[in-house]
């Protein structure tokens, strides 16, 4: 991980812990876990947690954050794309 990915995730990292930005990820759920992503992604724009020009989590912080396959990951992101 070069030293600016490690940066960005640090950062979405204190984000997610501080509560703020915290995504609902259920791995239980019969929900897909990327349309969850989507989801979550979605109602953080829509709320105004994630602001106008602010960057939403990339695949590696996603995948990273809930340890998930970055495969699954992408899925999410692409549905908003």
């Amino acid at each position: 991980m070069n030293k600016t990915h490690q940066l960005e995730q640090d950062q979405w990292t204190r984000r997610i812990k501080k509560g703020g930005d915290r995504m609902s990820i259920d791995m239980e759920s019969t929900l897909p876990i990327y349309i969850q992503i989507a989801e979550e992604i979605e109602s953080m724009i829509l709320e105004g947690r994630l602001k106008e020009g602010e960057q939403a989590p990339s695949m590696n912080q996603l995948a990273d954050f809930y340890k998930l396959n970055p495969a699954t990951a992408r899925k999410g992101l692409m549905i908003l794309a």
